[in-house]
């Protein structure tokens, strides 16, 4: 209540009293929610200024505080000899590397396998935790088709206005099934962080909405 206050209070002044609030801090949907700019600082200097949506996903690309693809080298991939991941990445609707998502965003989790055997199929599948630890859902694929030995490729897409704002991490996992045999499961790999800019809201919470999901 006393957060909920505070934050209600700095809109009131900046918006209604024409005055200009600075606010210092590390919660970047709150950042984005009260902020028209943004400044990015870095070892006590200026590193870029501007929107704050812009300055938050620099910030996230510079720091590297959330790894949103990975590309395995030839002889690292996670697997056995029968299953290999080569990459995997959170993309957007257009198939590119998403650097900042917002809850009104659909967006998916890219997966590239190799096959080493041929007439197998493959049930890939992820798993999504937040930063606390919650294991918020798991998706995995419902009608397994068989596959000739290479490289290939699947999406899981996750709907718009679903996940909560958070920070999360992606599991991939790829079985066979019937009898079940797990060919690799590589735990909490991926990140990335969900962000509203929550000025747009027809209510006045400047917070996350209670709940695991939105």
């Amino acid at each position: 209540e006393f957060q909920k206050k505070c934050m209600g209070k700095m809109q009131e002044a900046s918006e209604k009293e024409g005055r200009t609030v600075l606010f210092v801090s590390h919660n970047l949907n709150s950042v984005a929610s009260l902020c028209s700019r943004a400044i990015y600082l870095k070892n006590g200097m200026i590193q870029s200024q501007g929107k704050s949506l812009d300055i938050i996903t620099e910030y996230l690309a510079a720091e590297r505080l959330f790894t949103n693809s990975v590309q395995f080298n030839e002889g690292e991939m996670p697997g056995d000899d029968v299953i290999r991941l080569r990459k995997t990445a959170v993309v957007n609707k257009d198939l590119k590397v998403a650097n900042r998502l917002m809850y009104q965003d659909e967006f998916g989790i890219f997966i590239e396998y190799e096959t080493l055997v041929d007439n197998i199929a493959p049930a890939p599948a992820i798993g999504i935790h937040n930063i606390k630890g919650d294991y918020v859902f798991s998706s995995i694929t419902d009608e397994p088709v068989l596959k000739p030995k290479g490289v290939h490729q699947v999406v899981v897409w996750i709907p718009k206005e679903f996940m909560n704002l958070d920070t999360y991490t992606v599991s991939i996992i790829i079985s066979t099934l019937n009898p079940l045999i797990t060919h690799l499961n590589h735990k909490e790999f991926l990140s990335f962080q969900i962000l509203d800019d929550m000025s747009l809201r027809n209510v006045e919470l400047y917070r996350k909405y209670p709940g695991i999901v939105h």
